[in-house]
């Protein structure tokens, strides 16, 4: 399946994608990296069912790919980033 995961670059969105794409998926992640980081997701970057894209998702994005799910974890978890960032959360 093709799957697209917002926030995918967070604590628990990387995890996620970590088994999907062991279990054979092909991940696409979609992070504007406002609390997420690359650090997370770097040991995935070099599989091929596996692509990241910098973008904040409030803003429109045109997947190319057939996407069969998307699963949405692009919120920060923490009272003080609500309070820093609280459109972006």
């Amino acid at each position: 399946m093709n799957i697209v995961i917002t926030g995918g670059s967070g604590f628990v969105g990387s995890y996620l994608c970590e088994k999907l794409v062991n279990d054979g998926h092909e991940i696409i992640v979609v992070d504007n990296l406002l609390t997420g980081s690359t650090e997370n997701i770097n040991h995935l970057m070099s599989n091929e069912n596996f692509s990241f894209i910098e973008h904040d998702v409030q803003n429109h994005i045109e997947i190319e790919n057939k996407v069969d799910y998307v699963l949405h974890f692009a919120s920060a978890a923490s009272p003080k980033a609500y309070t820093e960032h609280p459109v972006n959360t």
